[in-house]
């Protein structure tokens, strides 16, 4: 079984890489975000650390990131709004804090995905606090899970304006402190 994913850049051709369940610790290491034709990232279910660094920016191929389940700390970077070909965004059940970027998040326009929810049972972390971005440019954003974060304010009036029309549009931002 994979221990470490030391070397890992000299693969600079890869663009699917699958890691799902391979009980990883530690910080992300840093060679992942030297494969620049790299596609799919599936990484959840492992048990790194530390805050997702800004480096990740440096992936601008990348449309589908799933980093779910794990035990990453700390405020999203902004550095995410480069990745504007990004379809599906999973971070849910880390311990992030700080706020949402927003700018970031409004740049990623392609998303038809995003979860940054905390479990409901054992929430890690100190929670995702400011406002729900409106997402307001994003037709094809069809699944939004903030759920369980300390996130507060009212919903944009824009808020999923061009979201998908024609299919139904899931939307969990239950256990937040959102008004209106």
């Amino acid at each position: 079984y994979v221990t470490s994913l030391d070397g890992i850049e000299a693969a600079s051709n890869l663009e699917v890489l699958h890691l799902t369940g391979l009980q990883l610790k530690g910080s992300l290491p840093s060679g992942l975000f030297n494969l620049p034709n790299l596609r799919l990232l599936y990484a959840n279910d492992n048990m790194f650390s530390g805050t997702l660094p800004s480096a990740i920016g440096k992936l601008t191929e990348l449309r589908e990131l799933y980093l779910g389940n794990s035990d990453l700390t700390g405020q999203l970077p902004s550095e995410l709004g480069a990745l504007t070909l990004l379809e599906v965004l999973v971070l849910g059940n880390n311990a992030f804090s700080g706020t949402l970027p927003q700018a970031a998040l409004n740049a990623l326009s392609n998303l038809r995905a995003i979860a940054l929810h905390r479990d409901d049972d054992l929430p890690k972390g100190e929670g995702i606090t400011g406002s729900v971005p409106a997402f307001s440019n994003h037709e094809k954003l069809s699944n939004v899970f903030l759920q369980n974060q300390k996130l507060s304010g009212s919903l944009a009036d824009d808020f999923l304006l061009l979201a998908p029309k024609a299919q139904s549009v899931g939307i969990d931002l239950r256990a937040n402190q959102i008004t209106g």
